[in-house]
């Protein structure tokens, strides 16, 4: 008996038994339509656990597919899943709605695009520091050589700046390209 079956039906159903004769047939209806709401609560209840239940499962899954990027399709995915053991022998998450599948699928790749981007971002700042540091060096280097008398406007730099691939604040970085001098360097020359 589900919240669907109609009242002709249910009669026709339950027309032998001896609960069903003993009562009127207007309580009958009355008792059978309490019935009916309250199986209908109860399915949506049902559909709603199971709609939590997969949305949580899948979620599971897709944080587990190791192949899966923020770059990955649906298409892609689908076929993932289908390899997966998980998804193939559980027959509600076969069964859920694909529109709710989907949702999932988009939640998961933001997030995975959310982690690469903070990623992408922290790999950004760790190299503008390096640059800075290296940037600073370079400033302190220069500094010293003009403090030394060997750095002045008539002196070519490259003869006066070590070629030394040991110090890496020399080789070329933002700011310390002879196109691209410090600051420091342009008040120097123009001194």
């Amino acid at each position: 008996m589900t919240s669907t079956v109609r009242y002709r039906f249910a009669d026709k159903m339950f027309n032998e038994t001896t609960e069903w004769k003993c009562v009127q047939e207007r309580d009958r209806k009355e008792i059978f339509e309490d019935v009916v709401f309250y199986l209908a609560k109860k399915e949506k209840e049902e559909a709603k656990d199971l709609r939590r239940r997969n949305m949580k499962q899948l979620r599971h899954i897709l944080l587990t597919l190791k192949k899966l990027t923020c770059r990955t399709t649906w298409s892609e995915c689908q076929q993932m899943l289908m390899d997966n053991h998980l998804f193939a022998e559980d027959e509600d998450l076969q069964n859920m709605d694909k529109e709710d599948a989907l949702i999932c699928f988009e939640d998961v790749i933001k997030e995975f695009d959310k982690e690469d981007k903070e990623k992408q971002d922290r790999k950004k700042t760790l190299e503008k520091r390096v640059f800075r540091k290296h940037r600073q060096r370079f400033v302190e280097m220069l500094d010293k050589l003009h403090e030394d008398g060997k750095l002045h406007f008539h002196v070519h730099v490259d003869g006066v700046v070590p070629h030394n691939k040991q110090q890496p604040h020399i080789h070329p970085h933002a700011g310390t390209t002879w196109l691209h001098p410090p600051r420091s360097l342009q008040v120097l020359c123009d001194q």
